[in-house]
C-alpha cells in the first residue's frame, strides 16, 4: 500500500460500517490519511511538488486494511499533469489506451465535420445572401413607407373631393347655371367622377399589394438560398452530435466496475440498471409504454445524460474503491479534498 500508518496510530477505533464520505467531517482515520498525502504532495509525490499555490485538483484517500496491516490508497480526479496514471495513485477504472484510441478516431471524424461546417459558413458569407436580404428588406421598407404616405394623402384628397360632390348636390344654384351659390364648380357628371375616384383607390391598393408580393418573392428567393446553407450546416452539426453521443456511450462501455464480492459490470450497464430501478420506484407520472422503453440510441443517450454525465467514475472515490476491491483490501474510511 502506498501509505502506511505508524503502529501508534493503530489505536484509532475502526468504524462499524463504512462512513459516508459526504459527512461534514471525515472519519479520523481518513483525516490522518489526508494530512499524510498532503505532506507527500508538497514533497513531490506526484512527480513534482504540488503546493497549495498550484492549479487546483481534487484528491482522495481511502483507508484500507489488509489482515493486520493498515494503510491508505490515494487517487486524483481525472488527469493529473496530463496523465491518467501516475505511480502511487489508483489507476482509472478503464483502459486509457483504448479510450485514447476511441477518442482519437472520434476526433478525426469530428474535425472533418468541423471543417465541412466552416466551409459551408464561408460559402454562405461569400454568397452575400445575408447582406442581400438586409438590403432587400431595407429598400422595401423605404419604398413601402413612402407609398403608404402617398396613399394616405391621396385618400384624403379623394375624400375631400367626394365631400365637395356631395355638398354640390345639396346646395342651391347661384346666378350662373353652372355654379353653386358658394361659387364652387358644378360638375356635369358627378357620378362619373365618383366612379373614377373609386377606381383610383382600387388601383392604388393593387399597386401596394403587388409591391408586397414582389418583395415577398425576392425575399423568399434569397431566404431559400440561406435556408439551404442552414440546413446543410444543421445536418453536419447533427452528425457531429451523433458521433459525440456514440463515443460517450462507447467510452462508458470501457468503464468496468466491480463490487467487493467480485461481481462486475460496465458503467453503461450500471446506468441502465439504475434507470430501471429509478423508474420502478417513481411514484409520479404515467407508466411508460414499451416503445418509450426501447434501447434506441437517442433514448439511451437521454438516460446517460440524465443519470451519468461525461466524467462519471473519473473522480477519486470510484478509483479508490475499485483499486481496493481489485487488491482484496477492506475499505474503512474515505475522504476527498481540494488541493491548490
Amino acid at each position: 500500500m502506498p501509505g502506511k500508518f505508524r503502529t501508534s496510530q493503530l489505536d484509532w477505533t475502526f468504524p462499524d460500517q463504512f462512513p459516508s464520505p459526504f459527512r461534514s467531517q471525515a472519519h479520523p482515520l481518513a483525516q490522518w490519511a489526508v494530512k499524510d498525502l498532503q505532506d507527500r504532495l508538497e514533497r513531490g509525490a506526484a512527480g513534482l511538488p504540488l503546493s497549495r499555490q498550484c492549479e487546483g485538483k481534487m484528491f482522495g484517500v481511502l483507508v484500507v486494511k489488509q489482515q493486520d496491516s493498515l494503510g491508505y490508497l490515494a487517487a486524483f480526479s481525472g488527469k493529473l499533469n496530463g496523465l491518467w496514471q501516475i505511480p502511487g495513485f489508483a489507476p482509472p477504472v478503464f483502459d486509457p489506451a483504448k479510450a485514447e484510441l476511441l477518442l482519437y478516431e472520434a476526433d478525426v471524424k469530428i474535425q472533418a465535420l468541423n471543417d465541412a461546417i466552416d466551409e459551408q459558413q464561408r460559402q454562405r458569407e461569400s454568397s452575400g445572401a445575408d447582406q442581400q436580404l438586409i438590403e432587400i428588406n431595407s429598400r422595401f421598407d423605404a419604398i413601402y413607407s413612402a407609398a403608404k404616405v402617398t396613399q394616405a394623402e391621396d385618400r384624403q384628397r379623394r375624400q375631400q373631393r367626394r365631400d365637395e360632390i356631395s355638398r354640390s348636390r345639396d346646395k342651391p344654384l347661384g346666378p350662373h347655371s353652372n355654379q353653386m351659390a358658394d361659387g364652387a364648380h358644378l360638375l356635369e357628371n358627378p357620378d362619373a367622377e365618383l366612379r373614377q375616384l373609386d377606381l383610383q383607390s382600387q388601383q392604388q391598393k393593387r399597386q401596394l399589394k403587388e409591391l408586397r408580393s414582389s418583395h415577398k418573392r425576392r425575399q423568399e428567393f434569397v431566404a431559400e438560398c440561406l435556408q439551404k446553407f442552414e440546413q446543410r450546416i444543421r445536418d453536419l452539426r447533427e452528425k457531429r452530435a451523433a458521433i459525440s453521443r456514440q463515443t460517450q456511450m462507447a467510452l462508458f462501455k470501457l468503464y468496468r466496475l466491480q463490487t467487493y464480492n467480485g461481481d462486475s459490470c460496465t458503467l453503461d450497464e450500471l446506468i441502465e440498471q439504475f434507470r430501471r430501478d429509478f423508474e420502478a420506484t417513481a411514484s409520479t407520472g404515467p407508466e411508460k409504454t414499451g416503445s418509450e422503453k426501447t434501447g434506441s440510441e437517442q433514448n439511451h443517450w437521454d438516460n446517460l445524460q440524465r443519470f451519468a454525465p461525461s466524467g462519471t467514475a473519473d473522480c477519486a472515490a470510484p478509483k479508490l474503491l475499485q483499486e481496493a476491491y481489485r487488491q482484496k483490501l477492506r475499505p474503512l474510511a474515505l475522504a476527498e479534498f481540494w488541493w491548490g
